[in-house]
Parts: structure tokens; C-alpha cells; sequence
């Protein structure tokens, strides 16, 4: 069931949104409360912690409906190739640069997948969601910090582009209107 079915049905709707933009070191994490709109938590997290997190939403899973959806890169994932192949390297270099990405992307893949069937197993509902486009103002389409702010409540002062893309994706899987001021 992708996000469009899940506004539509009443019945599949959830009062509380965790998304994941799952990376290698440290994954962008957000909590919407979708009722009030409002984020409880916005926060990195090394995989340990997202364990750990989980954990504890499965002990709560009876008090609250929360949905995990976690930013799945799948196998489409974007090795820069064109940028390699365009650089000045010698062929070796071009070479090391495109396997140490294609060792990266599997790496985070692997992440991915393991906070999937974690969160599964522990009795947590999961939607994967394939990345969102990037249309924003932020390097290379990315949302900034300045129009996430203008129609996200409950931001800390500061985010990382994984946090900011955790939020965005909690707040396109709840529907909620998206306003920026031109």
C-alpha cells in the first residue's frame, strides 16, 4: 500500500508517523504527531540507537497506532557514474571511485533492509517509500532548513539533510498541505 492509499482509506490512517532516512553511519529520524502536527522528535541516529528505538515503539504499539516508513534506495540507487566517467581520472582512479560507491550504496541498501525486517519482526507496521523527488531550493534539489521551517512545527533549530528528509517524507506519507511563502 503506498501513501496515496493510505490518505484515502480512513481505516489505514495513523495517528503517528516515524520515517527513517536510513545512511550508513548516522539515519535522519522524525516523529510527526500527525493530529496535531506537530514533531516529537527530530533526530540522527547511529544504527544501535534506531534499534533501540524501535524497541521501544513495539512496547507501545498497543497504546498508538505509529507507522515506520523507512526511504527504501532500492536497487536504482544513483551511482554518480556520468560524474565519474566526466572527471579527469585515469582509468584505475575512475575505477576505485565507482566500486568504493557501489560498496557505499550496499552498505546503506543493507541498512535498509535490516531496519525493515527488525522493525517487522518486533511487530511494528512498515511501508517502504522510494525517495521523494527532489524539487527544492537546497544543493541539488534538496530541502533546506529555511523552507522546512516554514510549514514543519516542532523543528529544532538546527537539522541535518537526513533529518529533513526523514520529516518531509513523515509529512507527505500523513498528506499534510505543504505551503512555502514565495
Amino acid at each position: 500500500m503506498d501513501w496515496k492509499e493510505l490518505i484515502n482509506n480512513p481505516n489505514k490512517r495513523y495517528n503517528y508517523i516515524i520515517a527513517c532516512d536510513p545512511d550508513i553511519t548516522r539515519s535522519g529520524v522524525a516523529f510527526l504527531n500527525v493530529k496535531e502536527r506537530r514533531f516529537e522528535l527530530v533526530q540522527a541516529m547511529t544504527f544501535p540507537e534506531l534499534l533501540a528505538y524501535i524497541d521501544k515503539l513495539a512496547a507501545l504499539v498497543g497504546e498508538f497506532r505509529p507507522l515506520l516508513v523507512i526511504e527504501d534506495s532500492d536497487s536504482s540507487t544513483n551511482w554518480h557514474l556520468n560524474k565519474v566517467k566526466a572527471s579527469g581520472l585515469s582509468l584505475d582512479r575512475k575505477l576505485r571511485t565507482a566500486a568504493a560507491i557501489g560498496r557505499s550504496a550496499g552498505m546503506c541498501h543493507a541498512v535498509i533492509r535490516l531496519l525493515n525486517e527488525y522493525a517487522q519482526a518486533r511487530g511494528v507496521d512498515v511501508r517502504m517509500q522510494k525517495p521523494l523527488r527532489k524539487t527544492w531550493r537546497g544543493a541539488d534539489g534538496k530541502i533546506s532548513h529555511l523552507e522546512c521551517a516554514q510549514f514543519m512545527n516542532g523543528l529544532p533549530k538546527r537539522t541535518s539533510q537526513e533529518t529533513r528528509d526523514a520529516c518531509l517524507l513523515c509529512w507527505v506519507v500523513a498528506g499534510l498541505p505543504i505551503r512555502l511563502k514565495v
